[in-house]
């Protein structure tokens, strides 16, 4: 007789063993039903008796799983059908073998159950005196701590604290840190400053600050509108508590959309430097600033890193019409349009320094042809504007050669006579969303989707403007000349980034050699043959 489905366990228990198909067709789930005895005599004769049914239950679940039937029995049915067929054959002829062995596991369970209990209860008698040891030295230095401490007059209290309306140290605040801001930044902090103020009571004293009050204002921003700003215009009452009731009023009268993790975070990372610069001049007893963490929802996406081009991405981007010869559809070519992504790629420049590029930035340094990234507008008209050319750190003020594809493409033909202005005097400059906003939204949105180019790579990163600033660093660093590559100090100087290394430090001062970084830009391979490349083409195609 076979038997195909029996089983021994390692008790030397029969079984019945089975594997079947899951309705995800590509899962296996194993059955095991225990025939109850440790006789073969009386395995094989359950065995013989339950199969003819059990082969019944498994050919009708086969055939079920393979018509798709919709309801077809799943694999714990099967399982509950086959051994309940057992039982009704094993129930009337039990082994004792079996009840023997099952006593026997119950017991063994047992006596290693007391056994770690008492274990642990010598453990924790030994853990106890050692407390007790520990608590009786920690009394005596106890003692002899408060000895000293009431021996001296000199001691930090509560009467330290210099309290302050929390409306005027916000004012200090601002007028402290708005040099170190541009105009964006320090717009958008004073907003949320003056939010926290309203929110707690611009009158309330710093020193009555604690949890509680920190914990309301998180309350009430949590359940705020998106639009709360533009709802606060319309209220004209200068009263503190007016102002304090009508921010809780509004949190919990509306039924709109509510802030986001990352708006909460804009707001409160404000918030939290604001209240440690309270705490570091005596304005409040205890940093709160950790009472505003934002806890990540179970799921929460982190944002995602922009990706670098490859060599298909770069090859497709300038070739494409842009760079080619027939004007698209309704296309409205502007200068920049040509100049931004060529710059970019060859620079490692941020889309807000090429916005701001002014002709005089394009100058000659050391006898170098380079772009000065500064925070100076030179046009009286830029001047005068609300515009403002500040950088992202003073480690972004830099001058960069100009690589000879950038060059050779017609830099300076296309600057021509201009001696001031905008580089790109057709583009449209943001000051409320930054200055490279326009060339973003063209380059993200527009550009990518009529050239072809995808915005995700094959490991579904991003793809973006910025990733010719990746793609930039990247290649720059890889890129040698007789063996040797840029240097760590000037690498991180033409990208814009900060050199903590102590060498940097303490021993560079400026002293970067223009015309030795100009060789490893000019040396970097993109793959792609630049020739093909030129602005009067791009000029021709413009006027066509």
């Amino acid at each position: 007789m076979k038997t195909r489905y029996l089983y021994r366990n390692k008790h030397g228990v029969y079984c019945l063993r089975f594997e079947l198909q899951s309705k995800p067709k590509n899962t296996y789930r194993q059955l095991l039903i225990s025939l109850r005895t440790k006789e073969p005599r009386i395995a094989l004769q359950h065995y013989s008796t339950v199969m003819p049914e059990v082969y019944r239950v498994l050919c009708n679940y086969s055939d079920s799983l393979r018509l798709n039937v919709s309801e077809a029995p799943n694999v714990f049915e099967v399982k509950r059908t086959i051994r309940e067929l057992v039982a009704r054959i094993v129930e009337t002829e039990k082994d004792p073998s079996v009840s023997n062995l099952m006593s026997q596991v119950r017991y063994r369970k047992l006596d290693n159950y007391l056994d770690a209990t008492f274990e642990s209860l010598d453990l924790t008698e030994s853990q106890l005196m050692a407390l007790k040891r520990k608590l009786s030295i920690s009394e005596s230095r106890e003692r002899a701590l408060v000895t000293s401490l009431t021996s001296h007059s000199t001691t930090t209290s509560p009467a330290s604290i210099e309290s302050h309306p929390i409306g005027e140290l916000v004012d200090d605040y601002f007028n402290f840190k708005q040099k170190s801001w541009g105009t964006r930044t320090a717009t958008q902090a004073l907003s949320n400053l003056v939010r926290f103020a309203e929110i707690i009571n611009f009158e309330c004293p710093s020193a009555q600050i604690d949890g509680k009050l920190i914990q309301h204002y998180v309350n009430v921003m949590t359940k705020l509108p998106k639009n709360a700003g533009k709802r606060r215009k319309e209220v004209t009452t200068i009263d503190a508590e007016s102002v304090a009731k009508w921010w809780l009023d509004l949190s919990v009268s509306h039924s709109e959309t509510v802030l986001g993790t990352g708006g909460l975070e804009k707001h409160f990372s404000d918030i939290r430097m604001f209240i440690k610069w309270l705490h570091e001049r005596h304005y409040v007893s205890l940093d709160f600033s950790k009472h505003l963490e934002i806890a990540k929802p179970k799921g929460a996406k982190f944002v995602e890193k922009r990706a670098m081009y490859d060599t298909a991405h770069i090859s497709k981007i300038f070739s494409s019409y842009i760079y080619g010869d027939t004007l698209r559809n309704r296309e409205a070519p502007k200068s920049y349009h040509f100049w931004a992504p060529l710059i970019a790629l060859h620079t490692g420049m941020r889309i807000s320094e090429i916005a701001s590029l002014e002709v005089q930035d394009v100058c000659y340094e050391d006898g170098v042809l380079v772009f000065s990234v500064n925070d100076e507008w030179k046009s009286d008209e830029l001047k005068k504007s609300q515009f403002s050319k500040s950088k992202k750190t003073k480690d972004s003020l830099r001058n960069i050669p100009v690589a000879d594809a950038i060059l050779n493409a017609g830099l300076l033909e296309f600057i021509g006579k201009r001696k001031s202005g905008l580089l790109f005097d057709d583009l449209n400059l943001s000051d409320t969303k930054g200055l490279g906003n326009t060339i973003s939204k063209w380059y993200n949105e527009a550009f990518v989707k009529y050239a072809g180019i995808p915005k995700r790579n094959e490991k579904n990163t991003p793809l973006a403007f910025h990733s010719f600033r990746h793609t930039f660093t990247s290649l720059l660093d890889k890129t040698t000349i007789k063996g040797q590559p840029l240097r760590r100090n000037e690498s991180f100087y033409i990208t814009g980034h900060s050199d903590d290394s102590v060498r940097t430090q303490t021993y560079n001062h400026g002293s970067y050699s223009g015309s030795f970084i100009k060789a490893y830009i000019d040396a970097i391979d993109f793959g792609i043959d630049w020739s093909a490349v030129s602005y009067k083409k791009f000029r021709e195609r413009r006027k066509a």
